[in-house]
């Protein structure tokens, strides 16, 4: 059974399209407080998780259940961590095995 469509805002469309590849938006690296931001906008609480990088995501208020975990990227230089092409593709096919969600799952919020 497919995921619910959800309407978002447009920051949180263009996160989410640069994680599930839709349109122009799949180009670069992904920030991770954006990935994050997007993630609280749909109705979850980051949490740190049980070990150094992992990171525990709780829906609160998504229309899913489960939580979702995940290790957040190291950063490569000083500054804020990427999820770069492979991470993304990684995050992106986690995200569909817990909830479904792929590149029809979000939709930009009139």
């Amino acid at each position: 059974m497919p995921a619910q469509r959800m309407g978002v805002d447009a920051k949180t469309f263009q996160t989410f399209a640069s994680l599930f590849l839709i349109g122009r938006e799949r180009k670069g690296p992904l920030r991770w407080d954006e990935f994050e931001k997007a993630m609280s906008d749909v109705g979850f609480v980051c949490k740190a998780g049980k070990s150094g990088a992992s990171v525990d995501f709780i829906p609160v208020s998504a229309p899913v259940s489960g939580t979702f975990s995940c290790h957040k990227p190291h950063s490569k230089r000083k500054g804020r961590p990427m999820l770069d092409k492979k991470g993304k593709k990684l995050l992106s096919k986690a995200l569909y095995e817990v909830y479904e969600w792929d590149r029809d799952t979000f939709v930009l919020r009139e």
